[in-house]
C-alpha cells in the first residue's frame, strides 16, 4: 500500500489534516460489470489552495491516488486554483486504518467506510476467474446495507453536522 511507513507523529497530523479539511465518502459506482448498481467505492480526499498544494503530492508519494485540479470551471478568478489528492477503495482503507486511532471529527466516518468494506467481494470474484460478469450477484441483504452506509455517510457529510 504505502511507499513508507508513517510515524505515529505523521499518522495523527494525517488525521487531523483530514479532519479539517478532507473528505471521507461512499458513493454508488456504476461500471460495466456491475450493470446493476450494486457496486460501490469509499474514498478519501484533500483539496488545497496553490500554493500550498506540497502536501498533496506528498500523500500521492506515501499512498498513491491522484492529484487533480477541481473546481476550474466555475473559479473566481481572485481565488487560487484548487487541488484535490483522492484515494479510493483498498488504499483508502488503508489510510483510514492508520488515522483511526487519532480522528476526533471524522472517526463514525472511518468507522463506517470500515464496515462497508467488509461488504466488499474479494478481488478476484467475478469476470477475473471464470465467472461470468452478469454471473456476480450481491444478496438483498448487503445492497441494504450498502444503502445505509452510502446514506449515513451523506448524513455525517452535510454541512453544519
Amino acid at each position: 500500500m504505502s511507499k513508507k511507513v508513517l510515524t505515529n507523529t505523521e499518522a495523527a497530523w494525517l488525521a487531523g489534516f483530514i479532519d479539517g479539511e478532507g473528505s471521507i465518502q461512499i458513493r454508488w459506482q456504476k461500471s460495466k460489470r456491475d450493470t446493476h448498481m450494486t457496486s460501490s467505492v469509499a474514498s478519501i480526499s484533500v483539496s488545497q489552495a496553490e500554493p500550498r498544494t506540497e502536501i498533496l503530492y506528498w500523500l500521492q508519494k506515501k499512498f498513491g491516488g491522484a492529484v487533480s485540479s477541481h473546481g476550474t470551471n466555475t473559479r473566481n478568478p481572485k481565488h487560487n486554483k484548487a487541488f484535490r489528492w483522492l484515494v479510493t477503495g483498498n488504499t483508502a482503507v488503508e489510510v483510514a486504518k492508520l488515522i483511526q486511532p487519532y480522528l476526533r471529527l471524522k472517526a463514525r466516518h472511518v468507522d463506517i467506510l470500515l464496515e462497508h468494506q467488509k461488504t466488499k467481494l474479494p478481488s478476484h470474484v467475478g469476470g477475473r476467474k471464470g465467472l461470468a460478469r452478469n454471473e456476480v450477484r450481491i444478496t438483498d441483504e448487503i445492497i441494504d446495507l450498502r444503502t445505509k452506509h452510502i446514506e449515513e455517510i451523506k448524513l455525517l457529510n452535510k454541512r453544519g453536522k
